[in-house]
Formats: structure tokens, sequence, C-alpha cells
């Protein structure tokens, strides 16, 4: 995702107009979901702007979006304080981006391989820090690493039947460690398109937002609970998934659990953006010498929870999914 901010005035009247910009100071604008068990981790990095021409020209300009010698890296420190180690990105130039108000190529973005999740433990303090030798500017921002939830149910996914319609709801259940403002649960389906020559799996989520219990440091974890509606996840799936004359039939693979913890300055980021904009006030941020974001997202995930016999015919046959041209093998 990349972040961009455009900075000018302009004032005018019905006879006559006055050219009053002028050149503001550039503000770093940073922006990363850090999730220490993938494979790569991202950091965006880019500037705001000002200036006489209009923003559609200026954003266009690549000199005005990002820095030539900015350096990005990652701290890990002890959560007393102590250095343990340091990670220095590598800036790399993605694809180009869709043809937008913002120019599509170069598309840069500071790059770590990944995974790092081994690294860390309760408390460890991540500290990211941008330097920007050209105007002898240094950005920071910290996060506090917590672990990634714990699923208590269903018990491991192993051959395990995933009924949409048992007589007692489906609970999805885990533990709620202080941490985290908010959970996301995700109940992704995998399947198979088949078309006249090709076969490709495709994902696709049901996504619920659950709120954290705990409210103070010395509170005991609890569990969260969800009761997981057949139904409605059916329903779901056929108003998500495209109806395609050209797809000779569609299989069943698994579901998929997942649980991402979320920190409360990505909760506050999110929030924020949700309000109209002649709303928002100040943008949040947690960007020290610049605005943005750095936050912590972790995730717990159970794979290949297969389904019933009944749950799968209703795939198949089902009043909210039988145009998907679902089969049974």
């Amino acid at each position: 995702m990349l972040i961009g901010t455009i900075v000018f005035l302009v004032v005018s009247s019905c006879d006559e107009q006055v050219q009053v910009i002028t050149n503001g100071a550039q503000l770093p604008v940073v922006y990363s979901l850090f999730n220490p068990a993938d494979s790569l981790i991202s950091v965006r990095l880019t500037k705001t702007f000002s200036g006489a021409e209009s923003a559609e020209v200026m954003a266009q300009n690549p000199n005005n979006l990002y820095y030539a010698n900015a350096e990005v890296s990652m701290d890990i420190n002890s959560k007393e304080g102590y250095p343990i180690t340091s990670y220095k990105f590598e800036k790399t130039k993605l694809p180009d981006k869709a043809e937008g108000f913002f120019t599509s190529d170069p598309n840069y973005c500071y790059c770590l391989k990944g995974p790092l999740n081994l690294l860390f433990s309760e408390g460890f303090q991540i500290r990211l820090l941008v330097r920007i030798p050209e105007s002898n500017q240094l950005i920071s921002a910290q996060q506090n690493y917590y672990a990634p939830p714990v699923i208590q149910l269903p018990r491991t996914s192993n051959q395990t039947r995933f009924s949409l319609y048992s007589p007692e709801a489906q609970r999805i259940k885990w533990i709620d460690k202080f941490g985290f403002q908010r959970y996301s649960l995700i109940i992704r389906l995998k399947y198979i398109n088949r078309f006249q020559e090709l076969e490709e799996t495709r994902n696709f989520d049901v996504s619920f937002r659950k709120e954290s219990g705990i409210f103070k440091p010395d509170q005991e974890p609890i569990s969260i609970l969800h009761f997981f509606d057949g139904d409605d996840f059916l329903r779901r799936i056929g108003g998500g998934i495209p109806v395609d004359q050209g797809i000779i039939s569609r299989s069943f693979v698994s579901i998929d659990l997942i649980v991402v913890g979320l920190s409360r300055e990505y909760c506050d980021y999110e929030d924020t953006n949700q309000i109209a904009p002649d709303r928002q006030g100040l943008p949040v941020s947690n960007i020290i010498g610049g605005i943005g974001l750095f936050a912590l997202r972790v995730s717990k995930e159970q794979r290949g929870y297969l389904l019933d016999p009944v749950s799968l015919d209703s795939l198949v046959h089902g009043r909210h999914t039988k145009q998907l041209k679902f089969v049974k093998w």
C-alpha cells in the first residue's frame, strides 16, 4: 500500500487570481504492517510535496515522491531495551503500479526477507529507523511484540470434518492475551476452478471482526468465542464468488482458519480512515519525525479442515451456491 500526501494552496476569487503557493517542508510518509512470520517484510517510504505546478503534474514526477538515498533498518531489542540484532532493508523496484494519480514507474519499496518470528519473545521491542542523509533526518517508530493467539477450537485440522449444520453450533475459540486491541477471524475456502484446458486453485475469505476482552495489563487471559453460522457462510460464498460461464466445474479443497491479532496503533489508524473525510481532523500516525503507520499484526493458522458429507452436499446443491457449479469430486 502506498500513502502519498499532497500539499498545495490555491487562493482565487471571481475577479482575480493570486498565487500564494510556497514550497513547504517535505515530510516523510512511512507505511508498514509488520508480521514477523511473513516471508517478505516491506516498508513504503514516500514524501509530501508542494509547488507551483498542479498536483496532477507533480505526482507524476518520481523525484517529488521518493528519497534518493534513504536508508531503512529495523532494530530488535529485548523487553529491557538491550540490543539483540539489526537488519537493513533493501531498496527494491517492484512491478509498475496501475495507472492512477501517482506515477506508476518507478514503484519503490524497501524489503527484508523473512521470516523473523523465531527471533522474538514476549515484549521484545521492534524499532523501525529511516535515515535521510540529504536532509539529515532520522525517522523512527516502535512496536512491542506479542505472540500470535492460540486456537483452541476446533482441534487439529488433520482430517477434521468441519460441519456447517451440526446440531451444536460450530465454535471457533482462541486465547486473548494482553497486547492486541482487535482480532480478525478469517475463514478461508480453498477450491479449484476447472476450465476446458486448465485448473486453478483459488481462495475465498469470509472475515469477522472480534474486539479484545482485555483492558488492562494485569488482567488474566480470556477466551474469545465465535459461533460459526453455516448458512451465513454459504450465503457469503454464493454472493462473493463470481459466476463464470467458462468454468466447467469447481471442487472444494479445504477450509483454513486464520486468527489475526492487530495492535492498538493499527486499529486507531483503521478506525480514523473509516470516518468521512470532512470529519477526520488530524491523521493518526505513530511515526516520529514523519507521518504514517508502523504497526504489528501477527497471525495463527490452522489449515486443511474438510467438510462433512451434509455440508459438502449443501455447497454443491444448496440454494446459495448451486449456481457456482461445485461438484463432490
